[in-house]
């Protein structure tokens, strides 16, 4: 098994090492500006595990057998800053309130579902402000992941920022979101080394 490389060591090495990995997924960070209902024939990753219906297309991408017009929607995975020298930054998380009638007390990303008449990464922006209430000059979004497909009928486009100063003041939206929390980055490496298929 191949040995990971060493993990940054500060804010600047993380941040540079997460921005460089999102420009050789996707191609650049251009893709922020871009709207996925402009572009529907991008390969999209998803519930696949749990969900029966998955399907091998054939340039060899998962996609879902999702509902003929799925909910577009998108969600920011915000990174903190490490507030000491060598810790790893944090993902930050909401736990959504048990009475919402979608996705009722899960785990998330501040996220939900786009306007008409805005951009996904608009979506994620706004919904980030409405449920914890960080604006949107309080970080830098460094790029889009692949759109993500979930059982439930939701497009997903994930957004990455990079929150400018640790410890932000959250505000949350009682009537959205139960509580928020952070996880250390690093944890979702491990995570992500254990799931990768050898």
């Amino acid at each position: 098994m191949p040995q990971r490389k060493p993990l940054p060591r500060s804010n600047q090495q993380w941040h540079a090492a997460i921005r460089q990995c999102m420009e050789n997924s996707l191609g650049g960070s251009d893709h922020c500006a871009g709207d996925r209902r402009q572009n529907r024939d991008v390969a999209v990753a998803g519930d696949r595990w749990l969900n029966p219906d998955w399907q091998q297309v054939p340039n060899g991408a998962d996609v879902a057998q999702l509902p003929h017009s799925p909910i577009d929607a998108a969600v920011l995975i915000l990174l903190e800053p490490a507030s000491r020298e060598g810790d790893a930054p944090a993902v930050v998380l909401t736990e959504r309130v048990p009475t919402l009638r979608a996705h009722p007390g899960q785990v998330s990303f501040p996220g939900g579902k786009q306007g008409n008449n805005e951009t996904s990464l608009q979506a994620a922006i706004r919904e980030t402000e409405e449920e914890i209430g960080i604006k949107n000059n309080e970080f830098q979004v460094l790029g889009q992941l692949p759109l993500y497909a979930s059982r439930t009928g939701f497009l997903i486009t994930p957004y990455v920022g990079w929150l400018h100063h640790s410890m932000p003041q959250f505000v949350v939206n009682p009537n959205e979101v139960a509580r928020v929390f952070t996880r250390p980055f690093s944890g979702f490496l491990d995570i992500a080394s254990a799931l990768q298929v050898k």
